[in-house]
């Protein structure tokens, strides 16, 4: 069903939450864009092989609103968009050995929405009867906020682990040698 409302210049859909969009409709608007570039094609065509003669009102009219149109975050979605809503490469699954150094960079290739990262057969804490110690096996990430210890990077994620506690008696463990770490992660 065609939209309850249309743009001004074009009449192109501009859909509400109750309307029910059809492919038939998005196929039109999208050839009626088509023949607008193709009108002000031929427009710059003719005037151009007319020795230069000037655009008209009218013309310069459908360039600016057509440009309008087709720069609009609020009518089409960015590249960066169109590629987040590719489910198939939604998240990331990483994983990495622990080396025991007290900060480490973790190479993701993107800066991630969110995800968790946890060690494998690992509870996500520990704690130490004979030290009061709380070892964290497991974090949450997001460009929100983190869980202490893991700062979000533009390519990736920094996690930092301990080998002793901190005076509140936590230690995060998130790089423990002999350990394997999984990372998932929204793109």
């Amino acid at each position: 069903m065609p939209s309850s409302s249309k743009t001004a210049f074009l009449e192109l859909n501009r859909w509400s939450g109750e309307d029910k969009p059809k492919m038939a409709d998005f196929n039109a608007d999208n050839q009626r864009v088509d023949d607008g570039v193709s009108a002000i094609r031929t427009l710059l065509d003719v005037h151009t092989s007319a020795g230069g003669a000037h655009l008209t009102t009218q013309s310069l009219d459908a360039i600016a609103a057509a440009t309008a149109h087709i720069a609009s975050a609020d009518l089409h979605i960015t590249e960066d968009e169109k590629s987040r809503l590719d489910t198939s490469s939604a998240f990331t699954l990483h994983t990495y050995d622990g080396d025991d150094q007290t900060t480490r960079h973790i190479v993701l290739g993107f800066q991630p929405r969110f995800g968790f990262l946890f060690a494998v057969n690992k509870s996500i804490i520990e704690n130490t009867s004979w030290v009061p110690t709380i070892s964290h096996f497991a974090a949450f990430f997001s460009q929100i906020g983190c869980s202490g210890r893991i700062t979000l990077e533009s390519d990736g994620i920094t996690v930092q682990s301990y080998n002793h506690s901190s005076p509140d008696g936590n230690r995060p463990a998130f790089n423990q040698a002999g350990e394997t770490y999984v990372i998932i992660a929204a793109k």
